[in-house]
This record gives structure tokens, sequence and C-alpha cells, in this order.
């Protein structure tokens, strides 16, 4: 590589009761250790990919981007060849297309460029009422619809608002609100990791007044949208994740006169509207809105084995002593203890190992050839580590004003990413981390590790509890009291983001398998539950927002000093949120400011370190979150 923007750097020695102290004044270097004999060593560059035909190069705030300098020099490591054999488009199988459909064509499933006028597109909708050439709607009415967006002609045109990732071929389905009618809808989709949206007028992307990707109900990665529809012409797209989520599909869509069906996070009992937010099979009745068998048995005890977490019934076996979480507090068995024929999984609680993680401790001491690293660990002092940075235009660009009506029975309020039920404003954005270090990152398997994740009982899965923290700044720095974070639950590889001959070319990691690779973004849209901040009764004006990845230093990564991004913006008053989403505009990215409010310890550049005295030149606010 051709490095051009390392600094001389002076190390700091500072001696402490526990240790010696290293530090750098300079964000472009990641770790720097202290040995157990009590010197410094380790000087990592962030930047540095190791390949030799790259520029490295380095931004103030820590930020990398790897040049490839010639044709020889590979943009991604060359593990994959593409399969484009008869294609004239679509996905070629390691991260790229194998060509782009001219405009007013369209991609189908044979990966041939076809007339953008087959049935189920744009030009030539589908009616979303069986059997109605009219396609009006009736006023209260409930239709069940089939499709599959894999079948022969079914072409990838439109790109959904609230999934920009999308490139998988997608149905599209008409509908006309009466003249003089207001009628409430709630639409699900399941079959696979679907993306559902609804124009009004046209079918475009800026026509969009609901975009979801991901709800409960349906869950297993279905799709939900609801709200209110005036007199007009509705488009209804069905779209995937990305370009392998496409087939069958089952849809549901509810419509009631003068009244919106409210049913996140109800699998049955009543939609507020007289009536069902689903049916429960006949030996099976509802309990705190979820189906549970009618004689049902409790999967607890000595019979079970299992001490702690879910029952089965809608209940728990137990909860755990301060200081202890759960293992496998889910009831539901994972893939390897079916293939092991385990029906009910084991259940119990186990002390859960302290951890200052600005300020490590590993017990034994490390050797000579190890460092304490913020999670409490030794590793090797040549061992390459994961480094998540905040990608800040993410943010900057989809950023949304909407207005949610949230019911008692909300996964959103039960896991407190609202600050109480009925209309709330939120300020909506996209969380995206990039992986720019030199190793993937990887998760802990979550039932062994309740440190990290808790079971989600509303969604049904567990939470990776300190993955982003989200906060909204005052112009000095001051916390407002509104903060909320992702706690998220699928860590993937969303999209290839930097270059270099040492950086995969195709995806690998997804929910099934969770992780980042290194040079590869996870990225949470707008329309995921709680990528937002409650902003409901916060003032019209000049704001920052602040994101934070790994805010608790949980995870051992080069540098932390790259962990933040921040964005400025301007809140408009409380008449600007409705239920249609609308686009914030003309959000700036801005250096984030020190806020004298942080609930964990300043520290500088020099991320691992085993003294308990720091000694500061950049400084980095990181926030406690949970």
């Amino acid at each position: 590589m051709t490095p051009r923007w390392w600094v001389a750097a002076t190390l700091i020695a500072v001696a402490t009761t526990a240790a010696a102290q290293c530090s750098v004044d300079h964000a472009c270097y990641g770790r720097q250790v202290t040995r157990g004999d009590g010197t410094c060593t380790n000087l990592t560059k962030v930047c540095d990919d190791k390949q030799t035909c790259t520029l490295d190069t380095c931004s103030s705030d820590g930020l990398c981007q790897f040049t490839t300098q010639s044709a020889s020099c590979l943009k991604c490591m060359s593990t994959c060849t593409p399969q484009c054999d008869a294609k004239e488009c679509g996905n070629d199988g390691c991260g790229s297309f194998c060509g782009i459909c001219p405009e007013g064509q369209g991609c189908d499933t044979t990966f041939k460029c076809t007339s953008t006028a087959v049935a189920g597109s744009c030009t030539a909708p589908l009616s979303l009422i069986p059997n109605s050439v009219d396609r009006i709607l009736s006023t209260t009415a409930t239709y069940t619809i089939s499709g599959d967006t894999s079948a022969a002609g079914v072409t990838h045109i439109l790109t959904p608002l609230c999934n920009f990732r999308s490139a998988s071929p997608e149905l599209i389905f008409s509908f006309i609100v009466p003249t003089g009618k207001t009628i409430g809808y709630e639409i699900r989709t399941v079959g696979f990791d679907t993306v559902l949206s609804l124009m009004k007028g046209a079918c475009r992307t800026n026509a969009t007044i609901s975009c979801n990707d991901d709800a409960t109900p349906p869950g297993n990665y279905g799709s939900s949208i609801s709200g209110s529809l005036t007199a007009g012409t509705y488009y209804l797209q069905v779209d995937g994740y990305d370009s392998t989520a496409l087939g069958p599909f089952n849809m549901t869509a509810k419509f009631v006169e003068n009244c919106v069906p409210k049913c996140d996070g109800s699998f049955c009992g009543s939609d507020g509207c007289g009536g069902s937010c689903g049916a429960c099979p006949d030996d099976q009745s509802c309990t705190n809105n979820r189906c549970y068998n009618t004689t049902c048995t409790r999967r607890c005890g000595t019979a079970f084995n299992r001490s702690c977490g879910e029952d089965g019934c809608g209940g728990t076996c137990g909860t755990c002593a301060a200081g202890q979480g759960c293992i496998h507090a889910s009831v539901t068995p994972d893939t390897e203890e079916l293939a092991n024929n385990v029906t009910v999984p084991p259940s119990f609680c186990r002390d859960i190992a302290v951890c200052d993680y600005v300020n490590p401790k590993c017990t034994p001491a490390c050797d000579s050839s190890s460092f304490c690293a913020s999670n409490c660990t030794c590793i090797r002092t040549d061992a390459p580590l994961p480094d998540l940075i905040v990608v800040g235009s993410g943010a900057r660009d989809d950023m949304y004003l909407h207005q949610l009506d949230i019911p008692e029975s909300s996964c959103q309020l039960v896991e407190k990413c609202v600050g109480g039920s009925g209309k709330r404003n939120l300020l909506r954005f996209t969380g995206s981390s990039t992986n720019q270090g030199q190793a993937d990152f990887r998760p802990p398997f979550p039932k062994d590790n309740p440190q990290l994740f808790e079971w989600g009982t509303c969604h049904q899965h567990y939470h990776y509890i300190a993955f982003m923290d989200y906060n909204l700044l005052d112009l000095s720095g001051n916390k407002l009291d509104k903060k909320a974070f992702k706690a998220s639950y699928c860590m993937e590889d969303s999209r290839r983001d930097l270059d270099g001959p040492d950086v995969p070319c195709q995806k690998k990691y997804d929910c099934g398998n969770q992780g980042i690779q290194r040079g590869w973004t996870d990225s949470y849209g707008w329309s995921l539950d709680c990528s937002w901040i409650d902003v409901t009764g916060v003032p019209a004006g000049n704001y920052i927002l602040r994101i934070q990845v790994n805010p608790e230093r949980r995870i051992a990564e080069m540098s932390y000093t790259n962990n933040q991004a921040c964005v400025r913006l301007t809140l408009p008053d409380a008449s600007a949120f409705t239920s249609v989403p609308t686009q914030l505009l003309g959000n700036v990215i801005v250096t984030c400011p020190e806020t004298t409010t942080a609930t964990v310890s300043k520290s500088g550049s020099s991320p691992f370190q085993t003294a308990m005295t720091l000694v500061v030149a950049v400084v980095l606010v990181v926030v406690s979150t949970f």
C-alpha cells in the first residue's frame, strides 16, 4: 500500500498503580496495548489493508478508503465465478449484475430484458380484488391472494422506497377507493423475506404512502402495512429484500370503513374495528395476543430441564437473579438441536461475568504476546480485528417524518422504542455500519451469551442488545431526553462498500448465519421497527442526530474513535408529521460535539487500555444503552 496520511506520533506513557498507559493523538491509529511487562507496543494503523496495490487513506475521523491503483489490482476477492451465460440482466451470483436493462424494460425471472407491459407490472397491474374488473374496493372486506414473484414473466422494474437494495422481481396490484369514502387497511405478506409498498395516484417510488420490510405479525421476515385511505387509485407492490428474495407468497388485505385495524404485535384478539387480528386453530386459544394450545403443558421444571425463559404457554419458567442471564430463553429448538432430536431445549441461569468494557481487566492476566481487549478476554497482539464505523450518509439521505398510531399490544411499545401508545411523532432514518477492519465481525451464538443477547418475547427472536445507539442533541451537544436504539436481530452483509483484493466479492452472512464481512455494510432501513427517535413533544428547531455503533465496546475492535456519526437537521413543528412518511431534506453531516452527560468514561484514540487512568488527546463520548 502507499499510505500518505500517517503522521508522527508520540506515545505517552504514564505510570499508574495498574500499568503503563498508551495513547496517541490521531484517529487513524488503532489499538495500542499495554504488555504484561508494562511497556506499550503494537501501534496499529486503522486503514491498512495489507495490500501492496491499493492506496490506503484515512480521514481525520478515522474512516478508511482503499483505492485500487492498477487494472491487475482486484476490486474484490476473486473467489466467485460470475454466472452470466445467456443472461442479459440480473444477479451474477457474485454480488454484481450481468447487465442493466434499457429504459422501458425490466429484468424477468429468466434474466432477460423484457417489456414493462407484462401482467403484474406498473403498466399492467393485477387486480387486488379477486374477479373484479373495475377494481373498486368494497367498504369493508378481507381478501386473500396468492402469488409468485419467481413465476415466468415477472420482472424487476420498480425499487421500493424503503429498501433501495431490492433487485428482485416484483408484482404490482391495484385497487380503487370510491369517492367520499375513508377506509382503514391492514395488509400482510408471508412466504419469503418480503417488502410491501403502497403508492397512491401513480406507480412510482415518489408516490409511496406506506412501505415496510419486516413486521410482527406476520413475523418470519414477512411484511405488514396499515393506515387510512381516501378516494383514489392505489398500487400495491410485493417485492423482496434483495435479489435472492423471491418466490410464492400469501397476502391478506383487510379493509374497514372509517377504522384502521390495529394489530401490530397481535396474532389474535381484537383489531379495534370489530374484527380480529387473526384466528387461532381449533385446538388453540388466544392468550396475550398469541395462540397457544388450549390444554397447554408448561415446559418447565425437571421434566423439561427448564428453569427460566419461555414456558411455551405465554408465560415464563422463571426469572434469573441480578447478575445472571438465562441460557436458551427460547423454548423453540434451533437447527442444530432439531438435528439432534431435541424438541424442548433445556434452560438455566448462569452468572454473567462482570467486565468494565472501557477499562478491562483479564483474569488471569494476559501474557506478553497478548493484550486484554475491551471484552475482558486476552487477544494476541497480532490478531486481525474488525472495525465498525457508522455510515453517516445513510441517515442524512434517508430521514423521514412519520406519525404512527401505536396500539398497547405493539412490539415497539413492549420493547420501549416509543414513549407511549397512541399517536407518536417519529424521526425515522437509515442506520448503517461498515466493517472496514481486517477481520469479519462475528457475533457469538445468541442463546449462550445473555450478556450480549436477550430474548424478545414480542418479536420472538434474540436481540443483540448493544449494537446501535441513537441520541438527539441540541447544537451545544446537550442530550435531550430523547434517545433510542437498534436492538439488532440480524447482522448481515447488506452490500459491499469497500474495494480491495482481500475484500470478498459475494455476500456470506445473512439472518441464519450472522456477521459482517470486511468491506461490507449492514444496513437497517428507515422503515424497520425502531429505526427512529420518538420526537413527540420536541419543539421545532435545529438539532443533531448522533448514531453510535458498538457503543458499550462489548465487541473488540481495532478502534472506537470512529464509532459515531452526527447529522445536523431542522425539525419542523408537529403539524409536519402525518401517517404518510415525508422525507426531511437539508440534513448535513457534522463533527460530533462533546457532551457532558455521557454515562461511560471518555477515552482517547486507544481503545485497549488496561490501566485505570486515561490520557486523552482525541475525545470520544460513548453512551451506555439499554
